[in-house]
């Protein structure tokens, strides 16, 4: 009788994925195409969901639904829409790889990936990374793209260099909190914060304040410049204030002349399951502003709606007539130029 339900239940669950299948199918795909129902299916469904129904969508109508996404969907809806369908993995993977392709690099996406995510995800990412980008090695990829401290500080994270205990030796804690204030030597900062586990950071952090008076975070400010400062503060934030960080990036992506949709794009999709709910409280405090109403004021469209939606965390189609505020200030500060 068990081994009956144990079939009932997979049979039923594998006609769910193909009825799941044919609603995504259907949400994108010719006179029955709408981004309003493919927000809403993305919206009610788990990352997790997403990619055994992306796998069913394979099975039943013999195309791939990356593919077929990328042909209906355009601009910054469909740059938003795509990763939502990738492993959480994956796409780590292939921001990385952006990051380092062509000329130039992008520091700043380097530090937000390999600086947020624990030794775990490190290897998995390592792991996937020569799946996914063809044969290539992250490490060696960043050795090419990278120099100097800075290198070495990505480098030593990605070898999984980061202390996991969550016991702490204070007097070890009081001794590594004098070296930095001792010390402007590059590599006493390198092998602390990118070696001891985020406990003893935590109780470092306060040591020091406790100490002299200030923060890690303005020391780093006061002693060091460029790429190296910047990996350093992405640490300390990762270690210290991670939702800070995270607001801040979203911030900084809105504001100014024009919007960086791809760091907008990247926070939400990579936060929405983890703690974007928390960010955006943060974000809050941190600016006096209203989260949601700042995207909402540099978005449009249904890449509006589905950037609230997974800020919400359910479907919320923003009624909306004309331009909005920010955009009509930014058209104006262009044709007074």
């Amino acid at each position: 009788m068990e081994i009956v339900k144990e079939e009932l239940r997979y049979h039923n669950f594998s006609q769910l994925k193909s009825s799941e299948a044919e609603i995504l199918r259907n949400a994108i795909m010719g006179d029955t195409k709408n981004e309003q129902e493919l927000i809403k299916f993305i919206i009610n469904r788990t990352n997790s969901e997403r990619l055994k129904i992306k796998h069913t969508y394979r099975l039943i109508y013999g195309s791939d639904l990356i593919e077929d996404l990328k042909d209906e969907l355009k601009g910054d809806f469909e740059d938003a829409v795509l990763p939502l369908f990738y492993d959480p993995i994956d796409y780590d993977c292939m921001e990385l790889k952006i990051a380092m392709k062509g000329p130039g690099t992008d520091e700043d996406t380097l530090i937000e990936i390999i600086t947020n995510r624990n030794n775990s995800v490190i290897r998995q990412i390592k792991q996937r990374y020569p799946i996914v980008i063809s044969g290539s090695d992250l490490i060696d990829n960043v050795i090419d793209d990278t120099s100097g401290n800075f290198k070495n500080t990505l480098v030593a994270l990605l070898n999984e260099k980061r202390a996991e205990n969550t016991t702490v030796n204070y007097t070890e804690c009081a001794r590594y909190a004098r070296q930095l204030n001792e010390h402007k030597d590059e590599s006493v900062y390198l092998q602390i914060f990118t070696e001891k586990s985020k406990d003893e950071f935590v109780a470092i952090e306060n040591l020091y304040k406790e100490y002299y008076g200030k923060s890690l975070l303005d020391v780093v400010k006061d002693k060091f410049s460029g790429d190296f400062e910047d990996g350093l503060v992405g640490i300390y934030y990762a270690m210290i204030k991670p939702h800070e960080y995270f607001a801040k990036r979203i911030h900084d992506s809105i504001y100014g002349l024009g919007t960086d949709d791809e760091t907008l794009i990247s926070v939400i999709v990579t936060r929405h399951e983890i703690d974007l709910p928390l960010i955006k409280e943060v974000y809050e405090k941190m600016y006096d502003a209203d989260m949601i109403e700042d995207i909402i004021d540099d978005t449009s469209g249904d890449y509006q709606t589905l950037l609230v939606s997974l800020v919400k965390g359910e479907y919320a189609k923003v009624s909306f007539i004309g331009i909005n505020i920010r955009q009509i200030f930014m058209m104006l500060l262009l044709f007074l130029s």
